[in-house]
């Protein structure tokens, strides 16, 4: 069995779909941002802050930081989904 990549399929977005994304956008002026999404998750990547705010569901909000593109920033937010593991605090801070 293939394991689900949450970055597959992962395609620019002109519009935010996650509510909760769109309020944490509202705050942030137009063009500074890109949307990105699948049926997953949903990202915003703000290139000239190397960060992305990655979103699935209504409350699993991530703030990735050093992030050079939204397929790396999801791919940290994967990996650090609660476990055993401890998160790194300089990677992710969590809203």
């Amino acid at each position: 069995m293939q394991q689900h990549i949450p970055e597959d399929g992962l395609t620019q977005r002109k519009t935010v779909q996650n509510p909760a994304l769109g309020r944490l956008l509202s705050y942030h002026p137009p063009g500074t941002f890109s949307i990105w999404g699948n049926n997953t998750v949903e990202a915003a990547f703000f290139p000239k802050q190397q960060e992305a705010i990655v979103i699935s569901g209504d409350f699993d909000i991530v703030l990735i930081e050093n992030t050079n593109s939204v397929e790396d920033a999801i791919e940290q937010w994967d990996a650090a989904k609660p476990t055993n593991q401890a998160m790194s605090v300089q990677k992710l801070n969590t809203f």
